[in-house]
């Protein structure tokens, strides 16, 4: 797993928070 991918995958996790 790349770092890029990681960031976006936590970013994507984030988001699903906020509007969850």
């Amino acid at each position: 797993m790349t770092l890029k991918y990681s960031v976006l995958n936590m970013i994507l996790f984030h988001l699903g928070n906020l509007f969850s």
